[in-house]
C-alpha cells in the first residue's frame, strides 16, 4: 500500500473527530476540552459545506449569535486576529442554505473598514499592520459572498498581495518578511479559489507553486508559521493547495504522505488541524481517481 492510500484511509476517522468537536449549542472547539470559538466553527462549517458533507444548522445559529455589536467576531479578551476570524465566519455564513443577510452585511461592513488604502487588510481594530493571512481570507470571503459587488475590495487586496510577494514566489506574514510555506499556502487557498486569468494572477500563482514545491523538506514535510518545523498542519494544507492548483507530482505527494503516516496521531490531534487533513484527503482521492 502506498503512503497516499494509507492516509486516504483515515477519512472516516477524521470526519468523526470533526463532528465530535461540535457542541450541543452548535459551536466547535479547536482542542478537546476547551470552549467553542467562532473561528474554529467557521472553519468547520466552510470545510464541511465546501466538500459536500452534512453540516448541522445549529452551527450557523451559533455563529449568528456570536457576532458582536460592531459586526465582527472575536473570542479573546486580549487582541485577536479579528479580521481573520470574521472572514472565516462570513465564509461559513455564506454557505448557509438560507443566508442571514442582516448578519452577513453587518460583518462585511466592519470588514471593509479594516482594509487599508493600499489594499491590505489589518489584523484587527488594535493591531493595524496589514498581513497576508487576513488579506487572503478577507478577499476570499468577499469573493464567495458576492464577487461583483465587492470587486474593488477584492482586486485591491490582490494588488497588495502581488506587490509584497517575495522574489522566491512565497509570502511572509507581513510585507518584507521571509517566505514561509504555510503562510504562502494560505494565500494560495485564496488564489486557487478564483479565476487566475480574470484577476491577473497567473504569474503570481506560478511563483507560489514553484516556492511551495521547492520548500518541501527532506522529511517530506512542510513547515507551519507558528511552529517553523516539520508540521502536520503545514504539510496537509500545502499539499491541499497544490492539489487545488492541479499540480501533478505523485512523488511529492507520496513523500508528504510518508511524513504524515509516520507522525499522524489522531488521538492527540487538535480538531482544527483535521480540516486541513480532510481537504487534503479529498484532493488526494480525486487525484487517485483521475477526477
Amino acid at each position: 500500500m502506498s503512503y497516499i492510500e494509507n492516509i486516504i484511509q483515515n477519512k472516516t476517522k477524521i470526519l468523526s473527530k470533526i463532528y465530535a468537536s461540535i457542541s450541543e449549542e452548535g459551536g466547535a472547539c479547536g482542542v478537546d476540552g476547551e470552549k467553542c470559538d467562532p473561528m474554529t466553527t467557521g472553519e468547520l462549517v466552510y470545510c464541511l459545506k465546501s466538500l459536500g458533507f452534512y453540516c448541522p444548522n445549529k452551527t450557523f445559529k451559533y455563529l449568528e449569535q456570536s457576532q458582536d455589536t460592531l459586526g465582527k467576531w472575536t473570542d479573546y479578551s486580549e487582541d485577536a486576529w479579528e479580521v481573520s476570524i470574521t472572514s472565516w465566519v462570513l465564509l461559513a455564513l455564506g454557505m448557509a442554505d438560507n443566508r442571514n443577510w442582516t448578519t452577513i452585511n453587518k460583518g462585511i461592513a466592519w470588514l471593509q473598514t479594516m482594509q487599508g488604502e493600499d489594499g491590505g487588510f489589518k489584523q484587527s481594530d488594535e493591531v493595524t499592520e496589514e498581513n497576508t493571512y487576513a488579506t487572503a481570507y478577507a478577499c476570499l470571503a468577499l469573493h464567495c459572498i458576492d464577487s461583483e459587488k465587492y470587486d474593488s475590495n477584492i482586486r485591491n487586496g490582490i494588488r497588495w498581495l502581488k506587490n509584497i510577494q517575495n522574489e522566491d514566489g512565497g509570502f511572509g506574514r507581513l510585507a518584507g518578511e521571509k517566505s514561509e510555506a504555510s503562510l504562502t499556502a494560505y494565500v494560495a487557498h485564496f488564489f486557487s479559489s478564483i479565476d487566475a486569468e480574470q484577476y491577473n494572477i497567473i504569474q503570481a500563482k506560478d511563483g507560489i507553486i514553484k516556492y511551495l514545491v521547492n520548500s518541501q523538506r527532506n522529511t517530506g514535510a512542510w513547515t507551519s508559521w507558528f511552529e517553523l518545523d516539520d508540521s502536520v498542519e503545514g504539510t496537509s494544507f500545502t499539499m491541499y493547495v497544490l492539489l487545488s492548483f492541479f499540480f501533478n507530482n505523485k512523488e511529492l505527494y507520496e513523500n508528504g504522505c510518508r511524513f504524515l503516516s509516520e507522525n499522524l496521531n489522531l488521538k492527540d490531534l487538535d480538531n482544527w488541524i483535521c480540516f486541513s487533513l480532510l481537504y487534503m484527503i479529498i484532493g488526494l482521492k480525486n487525484m487517485e481517481e483521475g477526477n
